[in-house]
């Protein structure tokens, strides 16, 4: 008998932790549960300041490179339509996007292939080597006016 009693007083010794931080946690929800909607607003804000979207972040702000800042307003002026054969009439520069980095030097008379416009460039969707048209894998553009739509004639 007097090991029975030993274990239920260790057991509530033990529990007497658990049941004191359950009743303050009870406490504490029901606190929550009855302080008025301004107080909690309140405390919110206090709970969001603490954190890192404060002002005065120790982070930089992020910045687009230049290359793509005008990218979406450039994306809206491209123009889609059926893949057409073109020609150079003059020796022009190839670059990677318009007005960036020149990739490339083409000769007079280069036909390639196109399916994307804009108002002054052109981009190069396929090429001819060797009398045989291969695919361009990485995009590459050209300004429109070192171009000529080339109109095939049909036979009938």
């Amino acid at each position: 008998m007097k090991l029975v009693w030993f274990v239920l007083f260790f057991a509530a010794i033990i529990c007497a932790d658990e049941i004191q931080r359950t009743k303050a946690t009870v406490a504490e929800i029901a606190k929550l549960r009855t302080s008025d909607k301004e107080k909690m607003t309140f405390h919110l804000e206090n709970v969001y300041k603490d954190r890192v979207y404060e002002a005065n972040n120790p982070f930089p702000k992020l910045m687009m490179k230049k290359k793509y800042q005008n990218e979406k307003s450039f994306m809206k002026e491209t123009v889609t339509f059926k893949a057409t054969l073109f020609y150079l009439i003059n020796d022009a520069d190839i670059y990677d996007y318009p007005n960036e980095n020149i990739v490339d030097k083409w000769k007079k008379n280069r036909l390639f292939t196109s399916n994307q416009k804009t108002l002054n460039w052109i981009k190069i969707t396929g090429e001819f080597s060797a009398k045989r048209w291969k695919k361009v894998t990485n995009a590459i553009w050209i300004k429109k006016n070192d171009t000529i739509e080339k109109q095939i004639v049909k036979n009938k």
